[in-house]
């Protein structure tokens, strides 16, 4: 029973009124503080969105270090009709924070909304190179993504993966080779030293290839 009361207190509007109250105490005495952001939402879940919204916008103007309060207000911006101050405030997030998620998935539904789809593929793309293994990532960032573009996805990565997978089980061989090899000196003319040689070569290249993409992916996902 105990456990049952505990529930039925929890997201109770008598809950939120406890927890606004506490919130208001605390930042009342700090304006500077960011218990704005748990304020706001307090108050957004007893309904008053309007003065969940001023909060944020006061606490964001003296604190606006944070990009959880930013996306929340513009959510509330948006719940509210006031679309383009909605996207205003996301560009500004995605631009300085590409990985936030909430803000991309906002941002491209709003996009999308405008008829604007090569903007959300674009966020869309970038998010998910942060995510790579999300299949909700993944499957929003292909949904903005050409029906031709899929097709040229498909025929190009298999080959690349190819490669890089016969590599892989390479690197193995390669490594017990080495190990069962005796030291030879870099005078040697040895046939069997020339052809590891050439596969150390062959390896290297490949992982300097790997080291590139990823560099690259990483760069084009860390545009401030």
């Amino acid at each position: 029973m105990a456990e049952l009361a505990s529930d039925n207190w929890k997201g109770s509007a008598k809950y939120w009124e406890k927890l606004t109250a506490i919130y208001s105490a605390k930042y009342d005495s700090n304006p500077y503080s960011y218990i704005y952001l748990p304020l706001a939402n307090a108050l957004a879940n007893l309904g008053k969105v309007d003065k969940a919204i001023d909060t944020l916008e006061y606490g964001l103007a003296l604190a606006p270090g944070s990009r959880a309060a930013k996306v929340f207000l513009a959510q509330l911006y948006y719940d509210t009709g006031k679309e383009g101050k909605a996207k205003k405030l996301l560009i500004e997030v995605v631009d300085r924070w590409p990985d936030v998620l909430a803000g991309v998935s906002l941002l491209c539904k709003i996009y999308k909304k405008q008829g604007d789809i090569k903007s959300a593929q674009a966020i869309s793309r970038k998010v998910s190179y942060y995510y790579p293994d999300s299949p909700f990532v993944q499957k929003m960032a292909d949904s903005y993504i050409s029906a031709p573009e899929k097709e040229a996805e498909v025929f190009e990565i298999p080959a690349e993966t190819e490669k890089y997978e016969g590599m892989e089980d390479g690197f193995t061989d390669i490594a017990a080779q080495e190990a069962a090899m005796p030291l030879v000196s870099s005078q040697s003319g040895s046939t069997n030293g020339g052809a590891m040689t050439g596969k150390k070569r062959e390896t290297l290249l490949v992982l300097e290839s790997m080291l590139d993409r990823i560099t690259r992916i990483r760069n084009e996902g860390m545009t401030w």
